[in-house]
């Protein structure tokens, strides 16, 4: 019997010890799966949880609005990463805001705007804001028409954008601004109406003149009328031509009073970058930071040093695009000595960071010079992640 009882308690003891592993695997599976539901990498296949993820939601109390009058934007923002909350809007010419300061009254929802006291934010350039969830901004515009703004909320860790959310308002000119835009249509409708009372006298004049002359004077005169008309004709101004924001690079060109080309001579392509920048309205603006979301430009000229003409020539540009690119341009027109060439090349999907462009002219050495050192220039320029245009 007791040989029975050894029996059991070994069987006993051996189930005992395998409830114990069975136990201590399972704790250390278990284990192994918690960090993994509470952290970055967990995921539920079969279960959506829209209202667990990332999101940053901008609004704006009003989306018309007259220059001078605050405006409020609000946000809310969950996120599970730190970072840098920053507001930035779009450059547009004859207009900013204002960040002015503000007196926070007794109440906690009510705040009075002090519009006397205020800081101008640049454009283009990002604002970083403390834990907040609020931003009080007056829009100020110069112009007499009604100017449409765009603005971008970021979130970002200082390498990269997490969160963004974009706005838009329309700004309607002040009064001011209105009444001496009204002013200037009046005078100019005036000064119009007195050129024409005065061309009306002088014509009138004229052809009492006419009538008393002779028949050769007459024959005379209608051979001057005609020269006179061709000679109005062809000093009529053209018309001005807009350049669009492409990336064709416009191109002028500089020739000096009396060029002469010496055929003993040699000629000299000289590359100098004139500055970095931004089109905007299809101007040129420099600016030496860009957002990636703007139309990068670079303005540069190529000129002639030599003493003889340069015949046929071209350039390469190396540009700070993703992925990177260079721009073999078609043969140029020929440089006469002193003559110089400036364009403008214009090119997006900009690298971040510092970056730099590169124009070289005469990559392949077609055109026997007398300096080849001076075929490159380089200039570089900051790409910021924070802008959202």
């Amino acid at each position: 019997m007791s040989e029975n009882n050894k029996t059991v308690n070994i069987f006993a003891l051996l189930g005992f010890g395998l409830l114990l592993v069975l136990a201590i695997w399972s704790t250390v599976q278990v284990a192994k799966i918690v960090p993994k539901m509470f952290g970055g990498d967990f995921s539920l296949p079969s279960l959506s949880l829209p209202f667990l993820k990332d999101k940053l939601e901008l609004n704006v109390d009003k989306t018309t609005v007259t220059s001078g009058d605050p405006i409020t934007l609000t946000w809310k923002l969950r996120s599970k990463k730190s970072g840098i909350l920053s507001f930035s809007y779009a450059c547009k010419p004859g207009f900013h805001f204002r960040l002015p300061a503000i007196a926070h009254s007794t109440s906690k929802k009510e705040v009075s705007v002090d519009t006397e006291n205020y800081t101008v934010l640049p454009c283009n350039m990002p604002y970083t804001m403390e834990k907040q969830n609020k931003l009080i901004l007056i829009p100020i515009s110069d112009l007499s028409e009604v100017v449409e703004i765009n603005f971008a909320l970021a979130y970002s860790n200082g390498k990269e954008v997490i969160l963004k959310d974009f706005g838009k308002i329309y700004v309607n000119p002040s009064k001011e601004n209105e009444e001496q835009a009204d002013a200037k249509d009046v005078m100019a409708a005036l000064s119009e109406l007195a050129n024409s009372t005065t061309t009306t006298e002088s014509a009138q004049e004229a052809d009492s003149q006419d009538a008393t002359s002779s028949n050769m004077q007459q024959s005379t005169q209608e051979q001057n009328t005609q020269t006179q008309t061709q000679t109005k004709q062809t000093q009529t101004p053209q018309q001005q031509t807009v350049t669009t924001l492409t990336n064709k690079p416009v191109r002028y060109v500089t020739v000096p009073a009396y060029p002469t080309s010496d055929p003993n001579g040699i000629a000299n392509l000289q590359v100098r970058i004139l500055s970095v920048g931004v089109m905007q309205d299809g101007v040129f603006v420099p600016k030496g930071t860009i957002s990636p979301f703007e139309k990068a430009a670079v303005m540069f000229e190529v000129k002639n040093t030599g003493t003889k003409e340069t015949g046929p020539w071209n350039y390469r540009a190396d540009l700070p695009t993703k992925p990177n690119f260079y721009y073999a341009s078609k043969w140029q027109p020929n440089l006469l000595p002193g003559a110089k060439a400036t364009i403008t090349l214009t090119f997006d999907r900009l690298q971040l960071g510092r970056v730099s462009v590169r124009v070289q002219a005469d990559p392949y050495n077609y055109i026997d010079e007398s300096n080849e050192a001076d075929n490159t220039d380089t200039r570089f320029f900051t790409v910021v992640n924070y802008n959202m245009y």
